[in-house]
């Protein structure tokens, strides 16, 4: 596996929230999922 994960879901939160937007991670059928609104 690889390291350093994390840095680019850090990006999406400041983003989105700084859109105010709404994010949403989470795993379904073994894969990591996001969900954006902006």
């Amino acid at each position: 596996e690889r390291s350093g994960h994390g840095l680019g879901a850090r990006s999406i939160v400041y983003y989105v929230e700084k859109l105010s937007g709404q994010y949403q991670f989470f795993m379904e059928d073994g894969d990591f999922v996001v969900r954006i609104i902006l």
